[in-house]
């Protein structure tokens, strides 16, 4: 599967990877299929996105508006603010990846697109151990 779900850390984190060509149905059924575990959702505190080993991507910007929609649904049943980190080295990936973190902030996530997973680790890290930023969105 292009798009693959992984949860981490007990249930703390979950990771998307993707692969090949990637479409955005692909990706809006990997945000819905956690829509149908919300005792899952209630759990988490980090999202890892990585677009790394993506080829082609097809997502128009009505696309990440349904991601967008998805992550609001998404929002209300997580109990916290939530981190989410985008490895996106593609430059396609990387626009399409900045587009959603604009149109996302009604989440009120704290979201970030970076081009290496080398560099989003480290951001990840304080919601990885329990121990997230307070104070406003970054």
């Amino acid at each position: 599967m292009p798009f693959s779900t992984e949860y981490l850390n007990d249930g703390r984190g979950v990771q998307f990877a993707g692969s090949g060509v990637l479409t955005a149905q692909e990706i809006l059924e990997a945000k819905t299929g956690l829509l149908r575990s919300p005792e899952r959702l209630k759990g988490l505190h980090y999202t890892l996105i990585d677009m790394s080993d993506v080829t082609e991507l097809h997502v128009t910007r009505y696309d990440v508006l349904e991601f967008v929609a998805a992550d609001m649904q998404i929002a209300l049943t997580v109990p916290r603010r939530m981190a989410v980190a985008i490895v996106a080295p593609g430059d396609l990936a990387f626009g399409v990846s900045r587009m959603w973190e604009a149109f996302a902030e009604v989440t009120h996530w704290c979201t970030h697109v970076f081009r290496s997973r080398a560099e989003a680790e480290p951001w990840l890290r304080p919601w990885i151990e329990g121990r997230p930023p307070t104070g406003p969105p970054a």
